[in-house]
């Protein structure tokens, strides 16, 4: 098939918008300067459909996708592999993986199943065997991307067979961080001569740790230093977060920014990035 003729499909479960979407959306760009169609398949109601026309596809469908065996689903994703002549699934997410190979077997065109993998979490979770991993990762993909190295060798001690994994580390858009001005930030909260002011951009999961953050920064001032942190993001561990800051008596010390698109001036606005996080496929903050 000439290049100019190859359709992919993307399907991404996930409800919520954090670095893999983003990704997502760079790919989605990249592969249409290089004159690749691509196709969204998202869940319904989720912050992807919201922003689908930022990420500018072909075309995007948004279904209900409640869960990796969803066969309804599968099968709306099949008659769009059949009706939009998809060379290519490409899965952005575990969920997306399963369900691609169920449309595969249901569709007429046999497309082929690439899974991108962004997590360095072990394949089988507390060393579980679970038959439906077991066999998603042997028989259910036809080629992965690891977007490290970290992840290349979790895909292998899983099994996956090294022909099968290519790595390709995700990038960032350099033009997002630069240029930006948090002179207006330093005055909006009185930052003081002498004080530090650390940052972090992330999405509220478990693993960003974002409570050895804030104990460190407990640990730093009572040392005697002025330093406050900033946490930009969001997600469903902000409620403990606020708890926690205000057990420990550093409401003050801690602001909570929210969600925030563009990062120039936060940037520029922190002294320090911190990075708390216990696992990570590969940061791209």
């Amino acid at each position: 098939m000439p290049l100019m003729d190859l359709r992919v499909l993307h399907i991404d479960t996930e409800s919520t918008w954090r670095g893999g979407e983003n990704q997502l959306g760079l790919l989605i760009e990249g592969l249409s300067r290089r004159g690749i169609t691509s196709i969204l398949v998202g869940r319904k109601g989720s912050a992807l459909e919201e922003r689908a026309k930022e990420l500018k596809p072909k075309e995007a469908f948004f279904l209900p996708l409640r869960g990796e065996l969803d066969l309804p689903s599968a099968r709306r994703i099949a008659r769009i592999v059949d009706q939009k002549a998809i060379a290519i699934i490409h899965c952005h997410t575990s969920h997306a993986h399963t369900l691609a190979f169920l449309a595969k077997l249901l569709s007429r065109r046999r497309p082929k199943v690439l899974v991108t993998r962004r997590v360095d979490f072990d394949i089988y979770k507390k060393g579980t065997f679970k038959p439906l991993t077991f066999l998603k990762y042997r028989y259910m993909a036809d080629h992965f991307i690891a977007i490290s190295a970290r992840i290349r060798e979790i895909l292998l001690q899983g099994g996956v067979a090294k022909e099968k994994i290519s790595l390709v580390y995700s990038g960032v858009d350099p033009q997002r961080a630069r240029g930006g001005d948090g002179s207006y930030l330093k005055r909006r909260y009185k930052v003081e001569k002498g004080e530090t002011i650390l940052g972090n951009i992330s999405y509220f999961a478990d693993h960003k740790a974002h409570e050895d953050a804030i104990a460190a920064l407990r640990i730093v001032r009572q040392r005697g230093y002025k330093a406050r942190l900033f946490l930009a993001g969001h997600g469903e561990r902000e409620p403990y977060l606020r708890e926690l800051v205000k057990a420990q008596g550093l409401n003050d010390a801690v602001i909570f920014l929210g969600y925030w698109e563009e990062i120039r001036d936060l940037l520029a606005f922190f002294d320090l990035f911190l990075v708390s996080s216990r696992q990570e496929g590969l940061s791209t903050s």
